[in-house]
């Protein structure tokens, strides 16, 4: 029998093709499988949040008015918003090399967990500490395009922390880069790889104990080759499209932080266009992996080979 979670629905963004699509291709894992998700855990770990009044949304713009204006190689920004003359990505998205772990329910007892054959569901809508540095491939990434027939200048990026939700659970997590053990033959293959593929690199570093309204200015990221263009300040010809690739040091206190991007244009002050989703970044208090279920201790508690085969993730153990 599968664990049972209740199920998670909602929309995937991502870039050129969805990170998490390319992943799961890679490792030929599904996008649905035993009915799982990944974004149980109990109330209790989960106080209510320190809300920050937000600058009132942008609209939206037509798709079709974007895709005709953005006629960069590079995907344009959907669903996107006007800013400066810039169409600007409404959603900032994990980049291809983020990788976010898996969530399992707090509570979830230390033996072998019986799982689907490519391990529970991820999740797009809230991550669970992502590789947030830009410079092995994680963070964020903003999609900016010149729609209008005049060039832009895009001279920064500053992040303002919008939200903070305590957390204070015990957390489970699993890396879907691990493939889950069985006895029936070999593994999955399991295994991520890639490599970044963004235009610009920069970085905000909040203090540890950052609150709720905190705003960083970004750096250029040294030493990482662009894919086409010098460092910021650039401008934008009509019809360019511009990734950046924005690397967080979040605060150190655990919980769901939900972060909003802006952008600084032809010198006009930063215009937050583009919000991530709420990320949980907290210590695992339990990292759960196939391999851990080589341990006696595991071995002992997994029945005999089965057909259909059978798959386990296990709690590593010091």
């Amino acid at each position: 029998m599968c664990l049972n979670l209740p199920p998670h629905h909602g929309p995937h963004h991502g870039l050129r093709v969805s990170k998490l699509v390319v992943v799961l291709a890679l490792l030929g894992l599904p996008l649905f499988g035993c009915g799982l998700s990944t974004a149980a855990s109990s109330t209790a770990s989960q106080p209510a949040s320190t809300p920050l009044s937000s600058s009132t949304p942008q609209p939206t713009v037509d798709p079709t008015q974007v895709a005709q204006a953005c006629h960069d190689p590079a995907p344009a920004p959907a669903p996107a918003v006007l800013v400066g003359g810039l169409y600007v990505g409404a959603h900032a998205s994990l980049s291809n090399l983020s990788y976010p772990k898996v969530q399992l329910p707090d509570g979830t007892p230390l033996k072998p967990l019986l799982v689907p054959a490519n391990g529970p569901q991820t999740s797009a809508e809230t991550p669970v500490n992502p590789n947030l540095s830009e410079r092995t491939g994680g963070g964020y990434v903003l999609v900016v395009c010149n729609g209008s027939t005049q060039p832009h200048q895009v001279q920064g990026v500053v992040v303002r922390l919008d939200r903070v939700t305590p957390f204070t659970g015990q957390l489970n997590e699993w890396s879907f880069c691990a493939a889950p053990y069985t006895r029936s033959g070999p593994s999955h293959g399991a295994g991520c790889g890639g490599g970044p593929a963004e235009d610009e690199y920069v970085h905000a570093a909040f203090a540890p104990t950052a609150p709720a309204g905190a705003v960083v200015a970004t750096t250029q990221t040294p030493g990482i080759p662009s894919n086409r263009y010098g460092k910021l300040p650039w401008t934008l010809a009509p019809g360019e499209t511009l990734l950046i690739d924005v690397g967080l040091t979040p605060p150190t206190t655990p919980g769901s932080y939900t972060f909003a991007f802006g952008l600084t244009i032809d010198g006009a002050a930063p215009v937050f266009a583009s919000v991530a989703p709420a990320t949980l970044v907290a210590p695992a208090t339990h990292e759960w992996t196939g391999e851990a279920c080589a341990a006696p201790a595991m071995q002992s508690q997994i029945p005999p080979a089965t057909q259909p085969p059978t798959y386990y993730l296990c709690p590593a153990t010091s």
